[in-house]
């Protein structure tokens, strides 16, 4: 809960400009669909006497969801900073380090580090923190090499340039089978993992490879989590990773997928 006027927070810089970097990734300017709230921050109470600091930001297909710790301090339940202020902060987070004060009240966010300072304000955030959606272990999901599943995708938009059949996925244990019907049935198979059921899902192949070469990552994790009705695509950097990039296989409007 805030105070008039929270006790600044020791926060680590290098932290703190990796989550703020990879919130601008989806938040590109001058794209119109943005939220005019930009990114969500919330910072909640840990077990340990510490807190979580977590930001989370969407174009409406992406969502990226950072969280880093930092010391004992004032808690949010969610506020937000304008695009705009958040690039502003990059640009100061850039050319420092070690760790930065912050101090935090109900509608303004000021930053010290030796003689650099920020200050912006925090706004009600139309975007929710997607706690379900980041959680949540999926029903039935498959893992596979992101390079091997573009290639099979490739192979299938040589047959059908126009991406007018769509693609099918089956995955068992050890096995993603990627085919398309019409007169000239194509399969490929390269290896997976699967997590719960057998995976089967009927997909865009153009918008999946589009969306496929938007990550870094070596493998990609394809579900339907219960209750959102689309393919989620997450990039996959092991256990230790901080944050997670996700996108949907659909690309619903900003308000179907944020439910405001």
């Amino acid at each position: 809960m805030l105070g008039a006027m929270a006790a600044p927070t020791r926060v680590p810089i290098p932290a703190l400009l990796f989550a703020v970097e990879r919130c601008l990734v989806v938040l590109p300017e001058g794209v119109a669909r943005l939220p005019a709230s930009g990114v969500r921050l919330e910072i909640r109470a840990r077990s340990d006497g510490r807190t979580s600091w977590i930001l989370v930001a969407s174009d409406g297909i992406r969502i990226v969801r950072c969280e880093l710790h930092a010391e004992e301090g004032e808690t949010i339940a969610g506020r937000a900073i304008a695009r705009n202020d958040l690039a502003a902060l990059r640009a100061l987070l850039a050319a420092t380090e070690g760790v930065a004060g912050v101090r935090i009240t109900s509608d303004e966010l000021s930053l010290r580090s030796g003689a650099l300072s920020f200050q912006c304000e925090l706004s009600t955030p139309t975007i929710p923190a997607f706690d379900d959606l980041f959680s949540a272990e999926p029903v039935a999901a498959a893992e596979v090499p992101r390079r091997d599943l573009v290639a099979a995708l490739e192979r299938v938009l040589l047959l059908d340039p126009e991406a007018r059949s769509p693609v099918h996925l089956r995955a068992i244990p050890g096995h993603c089978f990627v085919s398309r019907d019409g007169a000239e049935t194509v399969t490929t198979d390269i290896a997976a993992r699967t997590i719960g059921q057998p995976v089967q899902l009927r997909l865009d192949p153009a918008r999946l490879v589009e969306i496929l070469r938007s990550f870094t990552t070596r493998w990609v994790r394809l579900s339907v989590p219960p209750g959102l009705g689309r393919v989620l695509v997450q990039g996959i950097r092991g256990v230790v990773a901080r944050h997670r990039v996700v996108m949907l296989a659909e690309a619903p409007s900003p308000r179907a997928l944020w439910g405001v």
